[in-house]
């Protein structure tokens, strides 16, 4: 049995990693919907507000930072001009922004 406990928590551990990468704007590998189902499955049932918060706080992080300058009615590429402005030191937040905001679709199936 602590075997497959073991088993278990490198599956959910292998699962949070694909759907952070998910949130962070990568393409996913397969349907987000499942993979947040497989990741519910796999996780002990103790662990389930753990990991709701962290795709929560996750998919909060780009988005905070996206309202921040999108806020005042501007089109994207005025929002990622006051980005890059804010960030100018830190353009590798820019890229994680854009490549978030680029699969906002997928991102928003997770939550």
């Amino acid at each position: 049995a602590v075997a497959d406990g073991g088993k278990k928590e490198t599956d959910s551990a292998d699962l949070m990693s694909q759907v952070q990468l998910m949130l962070d704007g990568y393409a996913p590998q397969q349907d987000p919907a499942s993979t947040v189902q497989q990741l519910f499955l796999a996780a002990s049932p103790y662990m389930y507000t753990e990991v709701a918060s962290g795709i929560l706080q996750r998919y909060l992080a780009v988005e905070q930072q996206w309202v921040a300058v999108a806020s005042n009615n501007v089109g994207p590429d005025q929002a990622f001009s006051a980005l890059i402005a804010k960030n100018k030191d830190a353009l590798e937040k820019v890229v994680g922004v854009a490549m978030a905001r680029g699969q906002l679709a997928a991102r928003n199936e997770i939550v």
